[in-house]
């Protein structure tokens, strides 16, 4: 589930998730990358994704579901690095608490 989505001046669109796999995702709009960030920490980039893809992402019941079938096997895919989640795990359980309260 969408938790919450921003736009950046850098022209990126970043989209928290409440999600059992996925935590965030960053679209590039100049480039059309989009970066997904994983829950074990994994960062892969996805090369020369449509705008309307990120919209379904968003949309999707299931991210991790949506990303297996419609991004996995049709978009080019790199690990773009690791990172340590334990500060975006909190920041997305803050805004989880935040849509329970509404």
């Amino acid at each position: 589930m969408l938790l919450k989505r921003m736009t950046n001046e850098k022209n990126t669109i970043e989209s928290y998730y409440d999600s059992s796999n996925i935590l965030k995702s960053i679209y590039h709009e100049s480039t059309l990358d989009l970066d997904v960030v994983f829950k074990r920490g994994a960062v892969y980039r996805y090369k020369n994704v449509p705008p309307q893809v990120l919209l379904e992402l968003e949309q999707a019941k299931s991210q991790g579901k949506f990303l297996n079938s419609k991004l996995r096997d049709k978009f080019k895919a790199t690990k773009v690095v690791n990172v340590n989640t334990q500060q975006l795990v909190e920041h997305i359980q803050m805004l989880i608490e935040e849509k329970s309260k509404e």
